[in-house]
């Protein structure tokens, strides 16, 4: 059975793994909702401004994963 930590809300609060993670999720919707959209249409500004969010969530989900094992100074448990 999966049980949540004893000071889970101030893990929420100060926890950038979970911060990056929220960033990434948004992003990944976000390229999701573009990808529909190319139908659309396909002007270069677009097909950039696509490549970019796309990029940026792929950045976005990498740097959680990372900081789920870097050590948080801030963090006490």
């Amino acid at each position: 059975m999966i049980a949540l930590h004893d000071d889970w809300h101030a893990i929420l609060r100060k926890a950038w793994s979970f911060r990056l993670a929220i960033v990434a999720g948004f992003l990944s919707a976000v390229t999701v909702i573009m990808g529909v959209m190319v139908n659309c249409g396909t002007s270069p500004a677009f097909m950039v401004a696509f490549s970019v969010v796309s990029i940026l969530a792929s950045v976005a989900g990498f740097a959680a994963a990372a900081a789920r094992v870097v050590a948080q100074p801030k963090m006490k448990l």
